[in-house]
């Protein structure tokens, strides 16, 4: 409760891209375990950036700009 008084833009959810093969399989084994709290507030997600092979194509001015924000606009504010 503290941290919410202390950092509030860090209570909010919480947004994980592409994790990689490892990590995503123990998320799935592991995710019964976490309290549904917990688990209604991580979104682990596979789309923006995974062709991406070098960031200067989303940066001001890139190619792929208005593609990834069109994405991350469709993750961040579905639901």
């Amino acid at each position: 409760k503290k941290a919410t008084q202390l950092f509030p833009s860090l209570s909010g959810r919480t947004l994980l891209l592409n994790p990689p093969k490892l990590l995503s399989a123990l998320i799935k084994v592991f995710s019964p375990l976490f309290p549904k709290v917990v688990m209604d507030r991580i979104r682990f997600e596979r789309g923006p950036l995974k062709d991406t092979e070098d960031l200067l194509e989303i940066v001001n001015g890139g190619a792929g700009r208005e593609e990834f924000i069109q994405q991350m606009d469709e993750l961040v504010y579905s639901d």
